[in-house]
């Protein structure tokens, strides 16, 4: 089974979350969605965002918490997609691998069924946006 495991990241000072353009190379090409990607075996899901995190921005964000937003199991069952949204606080320094990432975007929550958003990314969004903005709320 292939697990994978993504992202929403909400920075508190800037009231804003913080978005991946998919590299032109990846599936679902210049789509906004979550940060992350493929699980290693054994791997938790904290080591695997740090992982990612690592890979796609250049660090991993101190965090005040991970949330759990969704978990997409494919229609075969051998594909499982773990979603939470990670609130952080003044997350400035950004280093895209461009292997990844093409770019990013800081939007706020009102704006972001707005945009061009991975397809995955917007059903997540749209099933959870009650929950997020619950989430957001809390730091506000």
């Amino acid at each position: 089974m292939i697990k994978c495991i993504g992202c929403l990241i909400y920075d508190t000072s800037k009231k804003m979350f913080l978005l991946q353009q998919r590299s032109k190379r990846t599936t679902h090409p210049m789509k906004l969605g979550l940060w992350g990607g493929k699980m290693e075996s054994a791997e938790s899901f904290s080591t695997a965002l740090s992982r990612e995190l690592k890979e796609e921005i250049g660090s991993t964000p101190t965090y005040d918490k991970l949330y759990p937003l969704d978990t997409y199991l494919g229609k075969d069952n051998n594909f499982v997609y773990y979603s939470f949204l990670m609130v952080v606080h003044d997350l400035d320094e950004i280093i895209v691998n461009p292997n990844e990432t093409f770019d990013y975007i800081w939007m706020p929550y009102h704006y972001i069924e707005r945009l061009d958003l991975h397809s995955g990314f917007r059903k997540t969004f749209e099933n959870k946006k009650e929950y997020i903005l619950e989430v957001i709320e809390k730091y506000n």
